[in-house]
């Protein structure tokens, strides 16, 4: 028996030791991007850029900031987009995938237009749990805005790695009427929908967020400006408890084989 719960004890050994392994390989293909389209209405033209992390765009060095500088400038396009930063806060508990920034639509310009920005991060090892949650917040300055305005705002989760997926668990579209005139913040967290449960929540995994921002142009030299910002957070509702992390581990196929080769081994000595 004690010969037994050694061999236990060293298969859970090995499996930690896997598992750990497996984070680390998910870890070193990490997709951490930053995606804009600037779309003006008014004459049906629709701009593109992509922001990778550690990218030529990409002022900040940590592996878990986006800062958008350098050579980024959008202003061609009838909206200065600057200050675009994500930043992703992986814990224990919760992990959390934020996007901000300042839209401005070019002095003089009273086109409409539509700025999408989607931010996304796969290969997530944290929080471990058994189910999870997926909650959602936006909110926002307005400063000389006009009537028609909305900012949008939606996250997704996805199993396993697969950036910009937008067909997981999602509390749905939360949305900000921008108000009219003046300067004025803004809150979309009391938006209903904010959170929903992750059925079959497990690591790895993505999430992608969306914000939408539609906006005109007021035509003077002092025009429409909106200053944004959205989280996205994973909160673990359930961490299995050591004991049984012990139970699944020896419960892994590695772990069951080796037991049966040191059983085998056992009895030819015999």
């Amino acid at each position: 028996m004690k010969r037994l719960l050694g061999h236990l004890a060293l298969c859970s050994a090995l499996g930690v030791l896997l598992a750990t392994t497996a984070g680390s390989e998910a870890k070193g293909a990490v997709i951490y991007t930053i995606s804009v389209s600037i779309t003006d209405n008014t004459t049906s033209t629709t701009t593109t850029y992509t922001i990778a992390n550690g990218g030529p765009n990409d002022t900040n060095p940590s592996a878990n900031v986006i800062q958008v500088s350098g050579a980024f400038n959008t202003s061609a396009t009838g909206v200065s987009l600057t200050g675009l930063n994500s930043v992703t806060t992986p814990t224990a508990s919760t992990t959390s995938l934020g996007i901000g920034g300042d839209a401005t639509v070019v002095a003089g310009k009273t086109d409409s237009y539509t700025i999408t920005i989607t931010t996304t991060h796969d290969s997530y090892m944290v929080p471990v749990g058994t189910a999870a949650t997926l909650s959602q917040s936006e909110s926002g300055t307005y400063t000389s805005t006009i009537a028609g305005g909305t900012q949008n705002f939606q996250s997704w989760w996805k199993a396993g790695s697969a950036p910009n997926n937008m067909t997981g668990p999602t509390p749905g579209l939360q949305t900000i009427m921008i108000p009219v005139t003046g300067a004025s913040t803004e809150s979309g967290s009391a938006n209903t929908p904010a959170s929903t449960n992750i059925p079959g929540y497990v690591v790895p995994y993505t999430l992608t967020n969306t914000i939408t921002i539609n906006v005109k142009g007021n035509g003077t030299a002092s025009n429409s400006d909106i200053k944004f910002s959205g989280s996205t957070t994973v909160t673990a509702t359930t961490v299995p408890e050591p004991a049984s992390m012990v139970v699944f581990l020896t419960g892994m196929p590695l772990p069951l084989v080796v037991v049966g080769l040191l059983r085998r081994r056992r009895r030819a000595l015999a």
